[in-house]
């Protein structure tokens, strides 16, 4: 199968205009669904959690995401899946987590 490359200009009001011209020719894949919950938890304190997590539900993507702001360290979790059911019990076990862990 040969597959074509397409190249978008840089210049935003082109890149639009050609992007608008390909759209009908890109395919389309499946929708994924994301949830976010953030809090004033260290990663290294979840890890373990996370990993569980992960495990429990291997249809979805976990990610973790530590962050600093005016000098309180947190992080945030990012959940992806395409199953909506999944996600949502996942969703539901990291907030028992970070309720498990004061936040």
């Amino acid at each position: 199968e040969q597959r074509q490359c397409q190249v978008l200009a840089g210049i935003p009001k082109i890149m639009q205009v050609m992007f608008e011209a390909t759209k009908p020719e890109l395919k389309r894949g499946s929708i994924v669904n994301s949830r976010e919950l953030s809090g004033p938890l260290s990663e290294s304190k979840i890890a373990a959690d996370l990993t569980a997590l992960q495990q429990k539900y291997p249809n979805t993507d976990i990610g973790s995401y530590p962050f600093s702001i005016d000098g309180k360290y947190g992080v945030s979790i990012v959940i992806r899946s395409e199953d909506n059911k999944a996600l949502d019990e996942a969703y539901s076990d990291l907030q028992a987590l970070f309720h498990k862990h004061g936040a």
